[in-house]
């Protein structure tokens, strides 16, 4: 992870741009999120805008976000966030983050640490890392704003 990226995957990029740097990686489209397959198992997830997100948007931001990757997720252990990779232990996760904010969404823990324009993403189930991901940190501002980030897209 650097800055807005996640390796393949960036905040802030275009779809159409983010697809062709995915090109050949198997690429399943549903309603605003590209999953794509990733080489020594695992999955790529980048989440887009949606029309239910975008009704709760102030008009500027619904602007600058339009089109483009808002989240992106991976279950793949060839990338890691700060150390944590798929298969890391909760707790150590926790520590490897520092502050975060813990997220109760269905049966699984999220993890959110702001760093300046973006949230890095960890979530967690039954004690285990079981993705992480990096988000646009202007749609996780709250508690209520993170859950409905997360809410989005079948990614719980």
């Amino acid at each position: 992870m650097s800055g807005n990226r996640l390796r393949p995957a960036q905040i802030g990029r275009t779809r159409t741009a983010q697809r062709a740097v995915l090109l050949g990686a198997d690429l399943r489209k549903q309603r605003g999120l590209d999953v794509s397959c990733v080489t020594g198992g695992g999955d790529f997830r980048v989440g887009y805008p949606t029309a239910g997100l975008n009704r709760t948007l102030d008009p500027s931001l619904r602007t600058k976000v339009r089109g483009r990757a808002i989240l992106t997720l991976t279950s793949s252990s060839r990338f890691s966030l700060r150390g944590i990779k798929p298969g890391t232990r909760e707790k150590a996760a926790k520590q490897a983050l520092g502050r975060a904010q813990r997220v109760s969404v269905g049966t699984n823990v999220w993890y959110v640490a702001r760093r300046g324009g973006i949230v890095q993403l960890v979530k967690t189930r039954r004690g285990v890392v079981d993705e992480i991901g990096i988000g646009d940190a202007r749609l996780t501002g709250s508690v209520a704003k993170t859950k409905r980030f997360l809410l989005i897209w079948p990614i719980q």
